[in-house]
This record gives structure tokens, C-alpha cells and sequence, in this order.
């Protein structure tokens, strides 16, 4: 069978009545708009003819793609897709390792909105995989498709806890160059005049090495700091990736100047890496991150400590404080425990507060006081107050003040719970122009135990309350089980008496990259500003 090119669409059997061909990532099967041709219209404009499509790839995924060219293979193809006279094998580079080498996984699924998602009322999806191979924290599965769905095998790898690698709507993350998805293999059972169809996997679906998919991630990740005008400086502080953008569970990786921290989130038996992997992976990561020290940290519950204990001896290092900068403001880091000084998903908060803070400044759990930093070196501001219950970390915080040359003068730290703070700013009037609360899931102040859960309405109600005409507000919460739904209805309740009316509300989530299934940032912010005159 001859193999022929018709623009980058490889033909792989031609005949009167059928034309298959192997579809390369990135061209949609047939025209979604009047402005993108599909592989549909751009073979059949070539031959003369409306092809007729049976079948359907995403966009995103590659492999064969059979048509028909004639109104007797329309009927013919038509036939063998409904009555499921059809084997469909495809090859899904997937992020994490079946718990079972291979097996069937059954799914009630439903499309609608342009997702599918798992529902009770949905259709019944199955699929059979097949492990070929496992690298480092990566599983290469051969899938034969059992039903027909719209995204079927992308859903289901998700719901198993194991989305496919490049799959941002479905937790796979937007660090990889492309979908790995590739149907390999089509075999019309209804034909047997027809051969087996194939298409052989891209390098990435066929024997892909550990160390270039690192390098792809990461080089894909460090793409928007390398090309940001005049890149990034030598003692620049950000997050890499985190497992909403590379797919890969659990892991969060951040540049602290010249040291790179990888954090493993609640590792147990299934997601921890192999000793070996995690070298290989901190060496890709200190070439692509320009990094010259590697620190490795395991966050894990009481109940799962022991899983972690040997690959945690095996990167333990210890580091001396040291400062590095994000946007021009230094910032002491400490590796000795969980937290490092500051946390950096809340960057785009800082630089808005830096940007937009005026007058009085109030930050609630300022913890070392990186905001109150940001909102100190604005000219408009005129006073912080740091309000934390840990004084461990306000004297850090102070000592951030000193570090970025703030003549502490005007600037307080306090040691204090925050709702017993504003309380007594409610009771006495005091009111402050730019309010700042960036609030933990639990705490502890003496007595008194903060659930986030249980406080978010009176905290938000309280950090309204002392709002001056025209204040500015930071309202940003990190916990998974708070909806953004909630935070909005919060929001809504605590302002819905209040003197000054709040006015240009933005309500979010802190990163685009979040897929339909909930896997991405629990960070979650309410901008706003206070009107200025009395509330009628």
C-alpha cells in the first residue's frame, strides 16, 4: 500500500470508496468555524469531493481517521460505526501508574457544555487498558475502546487519578507540548476486504525517556519567565509548576533564586517516586530552572510519614537561611520546615497590593509580613499594621521591612488574633483604607481555634466592617472545600448592609489553568473597592 503526503495529513490507504488517513496533533477531524479548515475539508478540497465523516478525533489527538468518498461508503462506514462493527486501540501517555498492570474501567458519563463529566443519568463508558510501560511517575497504556463517547478515555484516565499528560481540561496540565493521545490502531470488522489500519505512535506515545519528558515540562513551564521582557533576574523567586500545570500529582516545584525546591504533597505508597526518578528529575530541573542547589521536601500527614521517610533521607540537606527577591522585593527563605517565608501562588496578589494600596494598611495572619512589604514600598501608603498570632513570624516579618530599606516608623506588628482585632476596630470605629486578609484553613491563637470552614462569614463580615470610604480589599482564601460559589454567597451576606457599597468586585480563582474535573489551585481571591459616599 503506497503512503502518500497531502500537506502534513499522511494518507494511509486510499481506495474508490474509503480514504484513511493518520492525523497529526493540532488539525480538528472537520471544520469547527468558517475560519478553520479540518482534515475533512482539506483532503477532501484536494480530491474534489465532500468527504464523510464517521468518526471523530480531537483536535488534540493524533492517529487514524477513516472517511468515506463515496455514497455507497458512506452507507458502508455509516453501518460499521453504529452497530459498533469497529476496534479502536489507542496509546494515552498518562500521570501515575495503574494500581493493576491492566483491567477494564467502567463510567457513567455525560457531554454537555463542550465536557464530559461523570453523572449518574449519564451513558455507560467502557474501556480496557494495557500498561506497556512505566516511566519515573508516568504510565504508556494501550486503551481499546469498548463504547463512544465524546473525550471518553480522557475523563475516565482522570477519574482513575491518572489524567493524560498535556490535558488541561481534564487535570493533564499545559506544561507538555501536546495531548498524549494517539489512536494507533482501526479495524473495521464488517470489511474484510480492508486491511488493519495503523499509524505508529509519535515519539512521546512510543518509547519516550525519562529525562526528555522532564526537560519538555519544565522547559515548558520555564517558557513564560525565559521570553517575559528582560527575563528574569539570577535571585528571582516564582513557581514553576505546580500539579494543575504539569499533570504530575502532588508535586510543586519553586524557584527560590539559585535553590530549587520540589515539595511532594501528601505522598503515600502509589505517587512516591523512586529514588532514582528524583534524581533524574532534579537534575532536568536544575539545567532548565538555571539553578545551582536542589532541595527536596516531603509534606505528609502523621499517617502516611512512613512512606516517605527513605526518599526524604536520601535528598536530606540542610540549608541556611538565605534571601532572594520576587519583583524587586527581598524576602528571607527558611527550608527547615513546610512553609518557606512566603507562598508564592499569592505573587499576583503582592504585585496588585504593591500596584493599588494606599493610606492605612491592615494585613490579617500577615505571617512575615509580605504584603505589608508590598504595601509599604507604594508611596500612596502611610501606615501598616501586621496582624499575626505567631510572633516567631512577625519578627520576620520585621525583619523583611528592614531588608527592603522601610524606615519601620508608622509600620506596626501585633501580636494578636485577627477576628478579636477587628472586633475591637468595629467596636471603637477605626477604620483602615486598604484591608488585606489572607486567612490559613485552621489556627490556633491561646484559647481560641480558627476554622476557616466554620469562620469564613464572620471574618469576611468583620474585614467589610472596618472598610473607610473608598478602601481598597484583599480577600484571598486557599482551601479546597470552600467552592467559589461559597466564598461569592460569603461575600454577597457580609456586604449586604454595609454603609459603603463595594464596587468593582472581582471574584476568582487565581489560576486559568484549573480543569473541569476540580484538579488545579484552591486559591481563591475577592478583589474590591468601597464606595465613597454613604450607601442610600
Amino acid at each position: 500500500m503506497a503512503t502518500i503526503q497531502s500537506g502534513t495529513i499522511r494518507v494511509i490507504y486510499e481506495d474508490d470508496n474509503f480514504l484513511v488517513v493518520d492525523k497529526p496533533s493540532g488539525i480538528p477531524t472537520h471544520a469547527p468555524n468558517d475560519s478553520i479548515q479540518g482534515v475533512a475539508e482539506i483532503l477532501g478540497e484536494a480530491r474534489g469531493l465532500r468527504l464523510g465523516v464517521h468518526q471523530r478525533l480531537d483536535a488534540a489527538t493524533s492517529g487514524v481517521l477513516a472517511f468515506s468518498k463515496s455514497a455507497q461508503g458512506a452507507t458502508r462506514l455509516g453501518k460499521a460505526f453504529e452497530l459498533r462493527n469497529v476496534k479502536k486501540t489507542y496509546r494515552a501517555l498518562v500521570c501515575g501508574i495503574p494500581k493493576t498492570a491492566s483491567g477494564q474501567w467502567t463510567h457513567t458519563l455525560v457531554h454537555e457544555g463542550g465536557v464530559t463529566k461523570a453523572s449518574p443519568q449519564g451513558k455507560m463508558a467502557k474501556l480496557r487498558y494495557r500498561t506497556v510501560a512505566t516511566i519515573g511517575p508516568f504510565a504508556l497504556l494501550e486503551i481499546d475502546l469498548m463504547t463512544g463517547i465524546t473525550h471518553q478515555i480522557r475523563v475516565q484516565c482522570a477519574l482513575e487519578g491518572m489524567p493524560i499528560l498535556g490535558d488541561a481540561l481534564y487535570g493533564g496540565g499545559n506544561c507538555f507540548e501536546r495531548l498524549c493521545l494517539h489512536a494507533q490502531r482501526l479495524l473495521i470488522t464488517s470489511e474484510p476486504n480492508l486491511p488493519a489500519f495503523y499509524a505508529k505512535p509519535p515519539m512521546w506515545l512510543d518509547a519516550p525517556k525519562l529525562d526528555k519528558l522532564f526537560s519538555a515540562i519544565l522547559s515548558r513551564a520555564m517558557d513564560p519567565w525565559r521570553n517575559a521582557p528582560g527575563g528574569f533576574a539570577q535571585d528571582e523567586v516564582f513557581r514553576v509548576f505546580a500539579p494543575q500545570h504539569s499533570g504530575i500529582s502532588e508535586i510543586v516545584v519553586e524557584r527560590l533564586g539559585r535553590t530549587l525546591l520540589v515539595r511532594h504533597l501528601e505522598p503515600d505508597a502509589d505517587t512516591l517516586w523512586r529514588e532514582g526518578d528524583m534524581r533524574i528529575f532534579a537534575k532536568c530541573a536544575l539545567r532548565e530552572c538555571q539553578c545551582d542547589d536542589f532541595c527536596y521536601r516531603v509534606h505528609e500527614s502523621a499517617s502516611k510519614r512512613h512512606a516517605c521517610r527513605s526518599l526524604a533521607r536520601a535528598f536530606d540537606k540542610a540549608f541556611d537561611p538565605f534571601v532572594a527577591c520576587e519583583q524587586g522585593i527581598a524576602y528571607q527563605f527558611d527550608l527547615s520546615g513546610n512553609a518557606t517565608g512566603l507562598y508564592l501562588d499569592q505573587r499576583d496578589n503582592r504585585h496588585w497590593i504593591a500596584q493599588n494600596a494606599s493610606g492605612s494598611v491592615i494585613n490579617l495572619f500577615a505571617y512575615t509580613c509580605a504584603f505589608s512589604v508590598c504595601a509599604a514600598m507604594n508611596p500612596n501608603v502611610t501606615s501598616t499594621t501586621s496582624i499575626d498570632a505567631a510572633p516567631a513570624a512577625l519578627k520576620k516579618g520585621r525583619l523583611n521591612f528592614e531588608r527592603n530599606h522601610i524606615d519601620l516608623n508608622g509600620h506596626r506588628f501585633i501580636k494578636e488574633d485577627a477576628i478579636k482585632y477587628l472586633s475591637k476596630c468595629v467596636q471603637n470605629g477605626t477604620k483602615f483604607d486598604t484591608i488585606i486578609c489572607d486567612p490559613p484553613s485552621f489556627g490556633r491563637f491561646e484559647k481560641n481555634v480558627f476554622s476557616l470552614e466554620d469562620d469564613l462569614n464572620d471574618l469576611l463580615s468583620l474585614c467589610c466592617r472596618v472598610a473607610a470610604p473608598g478602601a481598597l480589599m484583599l480577600f484571598s482564601i486557599n482551601h479546597r472545600k470552600i467552592r467559589l460559589s461559597k466564598l461569592r454567597s460569603a461575600f454577597k451576606e457580609a456586604t449586604r448592609n454595609l454603609e459603603y457599597a463595594p464596587k468593582d468586585v472581582s471574584i476568582f480563582v487565581n489560576d486559568e489553568t484549573v480543569s473541569v474535573l476540580g484538579v488545579g489551585t484552591d486559591l481563591k481571591t475577592i478583589r474590591c473597592r468601597f464606595s465613597r459616599a454613604t450607601n442610600d
